[in-house]
């Protein structure tokens, strides 16, 4: 990874890794100091080499120190630590979220490169070479910053279980963010608005679930895992505008509440999909499966063979979902679109993502409402004026639903 030279105002080449013969390990020289890595050609010392490379630029291109043997190690900070985030991230019914998932793909470089190394003895050099090993795998800026946030967490979280002492938490997070334009790192794509002739190619090729999905999204704005979530036992319907109310919600473990209003448009779109059970989702993966397999028989020019008449396996390996998850959503919606783009109706960079339809829904409401109607429409709101713009957002943002249909 660094045996190419770095350019810049220092052009001396990245120190190779070499075998040394007598003892058959790894070594690696800088300027006239080796420092050994272990077994030549081993995971462990291919990670070693990495970890000195990273403190090596990191530090100016001094001779990285070797750490000495300690009892607890960053590994055992991030096993523990992930152990207790599977269960603090979980919501009151049971659901993870992706929080621990996320957690684990941050993790990963800080293991290669000092999972072994003692968490006592882990600092704010260390964690830019971490944030050096992202940059060099080409991530954009944002991304690197909210992993090496994830690992600054972790090691406040230590702290605050005496696992490490507390100077190690100062000096992490003093490692601030990366700015953007400095350090030549990659800047990633800004999500947009999805244009309204992007979302209509595919409507054709849904099946009536996820077209009645598509619309809703459309018209409220909401998320997709809130669209996801949709029960009747969620939705009060004693007003002419229908109130969605989720009970899991982005920010429902800062005790916030959201509500949703849902114009007629809604209304009409969710007519076919309320369900005597009042705790079962709206949208289900195998009520959608079923209307692509009608809408396949239905476009058929040849007649259907008796074999075939049903052509279900007893034994599925893999069967739909009593419902979606935004993951799955966006999958269903991604098929749609490769249909649609073999048809010529949509190109490959016109692909689009769930989370465009809830930025083209407050985007339409601050044109026509301004900056305060689209954050009372999106749930936006800050720390400061929650409670008292809590009332006066829902008036407003039920106002412009039935108004926008």
């Amino acid at each position: 990874m660094y045996s190419h030279a770095i350019p810049g105002p220092h052009p001396a080449r990245v120190p190779a890794y070499r075998l040394h013969r007598p003892s058959g390990r790894a070594v690696v020289r800088f300027g006239d100091k080796d420092i050994y890595l272990g077994t030549y050609n081993s995971p462990e010392s291919r990670a070693a080499y990495d970890r000195a490379i990273c403190e090596w630029l990191e530090q100016g291109r001094r001779v990285p120190q070797p750490a000495s043997s300690k009892t607890i190690t960053v590994n055992k900070v991030i096993v523990a630590y992930l152990r207790w985030a599977d269960e603090h991230y979980r919501s009151a019914d049971g659901p993870q979220s992706r929080e621990p998932e996320m957690m684990r793909f941050a993790f990963r470089p800080l293991k290669h490169l000092y999972g072994d190394t003692p968490a006592e003895e882990f600092g704010p050099l260390k964690l830019q070479a971490v944030r050096r090993f992202l940059i060099e795998q080409d991530l954009v800026r944002s991304q690197i910053n909210r992993r090496i946030r994830y690992i600054q967490r972790m090691f406040e979280w230590a702290v605050s279980q005496e696992m490490i002492p507390a100077m190690i938490r100062e000096g992490v997070l003093s490692v601030k963010p990366l700015m953007a334009g400095r350090g030549g790192v990659r800047e990633g794509k800004t999500v947009t608005a999805v244009p309204d002739a992007h979302v209509d190619a595919i409507m054709q090729f849904l099946p009536p679930t996820l077209q009645a999905m598509v619309t809703v999204q459309r018209l409220t704005g909401m998320r997709s895992g809130e669209l996801v979530g949709m029960t009747m036992r969620q939705i009060n319907r004693d007003d002419v505008t229908w109130v969605y109310e989720p009970t899991r919600h982005k920010n429902s473990y800062r005790g916030y509440t959201r509500a949703i209003p849902l114009g007629p448009k809604c209304r009409e779109a969710l007519e076919g999909y309320l369900k005597l059970d009042p705790d079962a989702p709206l949208f289900s993966p195998e009520q959608a499966q079923q209307e692509r397999n009608q809408l396949k028989r239905q476009a058929r020019k040849s007649k259907v063979q008796p074999s075939q008449i049903s052509r279900r396996k007893r034994r599925p390996r893999k069967k739909p979902g009593l419902c979606y998850d935004p993951r799955s959503y966006h999958q269903a919606l991604r098929y749609a679109m490769e249909l649609a783009k073999r048809a010529g109706l949509l190109k490959q960079e016109e692909f689009w993502h769930p989370h465009q339809l809830r930025h083209a829904a407050a985007e339409r409401v601050q044109h026509e409402y301004g900056l305060d109607g689209a954050r009372a429409f999106s749930g936006h709101h800050t720390w400061a004026v929650t409670a008292h713009y809590a009332k006066r957002d829902l008036e407003t943002a039920k106002q412009i639903a039935t108004k926008m249909g």
